[in-house]
């Protein structure tokens, strides 16, 4: 259990690395797109999405009993598109992804032991919670590096 508490612990850091970006996307352009890749605003949503459509999923369906995922997570860069966030705000999808994670922390509070063991299966691979977190949370750092970089390099023009 001390692994999964710090599972935790990991997924936590995502609030507080949201609520500093609050104060940093606005002041840049966050819906441009440079050279056709994705906007900070959809870098951010994404994050969002597949924490709703695919992390907490499947790790209800891993509390609940279940083995085959649902077939909605077969790739959430895939089932991703930019009109799930047409006309909302940068603001308003940050605290999406605050009110989102903390349903996944609450979720993963109440997790059993016998929870640990068991496995989901998602594209033919047979994964466990913790290895869920740990894709979960690589995937977020990377996409949160990628807006930093983007922030920056905007940040540079100016």
């Amino acid at each position: 259990m001390d692994q999964l508490k710090k599972l935790v612990e990991d997924a936590a850091y995502l609030q507080d690395e949201v609520e500093a970006l609050k104060y940093v996307i606005n002041s840049v352009p966050y819906d441009e797109k440079p050279g056709g890749k994705h906007s900070i605003l959809e870098m951010v949503a994404l994050i969002d999405h597949a924490q709703q459509n695919h992390f907490r999923l499947a790790i209800q369906h891993i509390i609940s009993g279940r083995r085959e995922a649902a077939p909605e997570q077969e790739d959430f860069r895939k089932s991703f598109t930019s009109d799930q966030i047409e006309g909302k705000s940068v603001d308003r999808v940050l605290e999406k992804i605050i009110k989102h994670r903390a349903a996944i922390i609450s979720m993963l509070e109440k997790v059993t032991p016998a929870d640990l063991n068991r496995t989901v299966n998602i594209r033919g691979k047979d994964k466990n919670i913790h290895m869920l977190l740990d894709e979960m949370l690589h995937f977020e750092r990377s996409q949160l590096k990628q807006v930093a970089e983007r922030v920056l390099a905007i940040s540079d023009r100016k």
